[in-house]
């Protein structure tokens, strides 16, 4: 497993934090000043089904990155670069999980807000957490980095 998780993000505020805060927000925000409803087909068929395919995506992506320090024989993380499975087709599918779930429960709640506050909120991610856990990731990992961000994309 590779040392740069969303625990030990270099903020102040860790990535799944943020996330719940910008939920909270959104909620709030359509309280005080509700926007357009979207129709039922979307807040009942597609919402649940984005929340369901966030969560799974977050599940699978970090069994996938304790997968290397289960077959160590140390209790630390090892020094191991994940890149198979989920991390084949995103360097960051937990983020991207995240993201999905929260457009499902912005459907789901019928909260427009939600929508709206994931770009501020993406772009929150991409430029105070994602740039620099590669730029550690480039440190620790040099050339193996390098090569799995040229083959791999960092959303999808």
């Amino acid at each position: 497993m590779h040392p740069i998780t969303a625990n030990n993000s270099p903020l102040m505020i860790k990535p799944p934090t943020m996330f719940l805060a910008f939920i909270m927000v959104g909620l709030v925000l359509n309280l005080v000043m509700p926007l357009a409803t979207f129709p039922d087909y979307v807040q009942y068929l597609i919402g649940p089904f984005l929340i369901a395919e966030g969560l799974v995506m977050i599940g699978i992506a970090i069994r996938q990155l304790k997968l290397p320090q289960k077959n160590s024989k140390s209790n630390q993380a090892t020094p191991t670069l994940v890149t198979q499975g989920i991390y084949r087709f995103s360097r960051n599918p937990i983020y991207l999980g995240m993201f999905l779930g929260c457009a499902g429960i912005a459907l789901l709640s019928s909260n427009a807000w939600l929508l709206m506050l994931e770009l501020p909120l993406f772009l929150i991610m991409q430029y105070g957490v994602i740039l620099r856990e590669e730029e550690k990731l480039s440190e620790i990992f040099k050339e193996k980095y390098v090569d799995y961000q040229a083959r791999t994309r960092r959303w999808i």
